[in-house]
């Protein structure tokens, strides 16, 4: 079993090389880790899950609708489990 859980390992390579400062690359690395869906992260913006890994490779950026969302699940996906 890899280390990136159900993303392949070219998809999770250029997640791993994309600009660690963009926001959705921040969600995409996250949620290899934390093993979470990109279709659950979909579901949670009612985006489609192209959009999805559009984000998490760095090739588009969050609507400005959705980087307060965006920043809210980073936190709570930063916060460690009690």
């Amino acid at each position: 079993m890899s280390d990136y859980r159900g993303y392949s390992l070219p998809f999770a390579t250029l997640v791993k090389s994309a600009d660690p400062n963009k926001l959705g690359v921040q969600l995409g690395l996250l949620c290899i880790e934390k093993n979470i869906p990109a279709q659950e992260i979909a579901q949670h913006f009612n985006i489609t899950r192209v959009s999805v890994y559009a984000w998490f490779k760095g090739q588009s950026e969050p609507k400005a609708k959705h980087v307060e969302g965006v920043k809210e699940l980073l936190a709570k996906l930063r916060t460690p489990a009690v």
